[in-house]
């Protein structure tokens, strides 16, 4: 389930898991990267190098980042 699945959007990080297997990055933090100002997909990937390697996470990574906007 997608974090903007969930009724609360303040909710989209409270279940902390590994979104980006291949560069171990958690939805932690794409969350904090999120609140630091990192407020695109090509800025998210830049500095966690999320989708970068299998490009599984991407639809994740998205959802989060649109959950985090609201």
């Amino acid at each position: 389930m997608s974090c903007c699945d969930k009724k609360n959007a303040i909710d989209c990080c409270k279940n902390d898991h590994l979104v980006c297997v291949c560069m171990g990055v958690m939805q932690s933090d794409i969350c904090q990267a999120i609140d630091r100002g990192v407020d695109t997909f090509d800025k998210l990937q830049c500095e966690l190098e999320v989708g970068t390697g299998c490009s599984s996470c991407i639809a994740e990574v998205n959802d989060i980042l649109k959950c985090k906007k609201k």
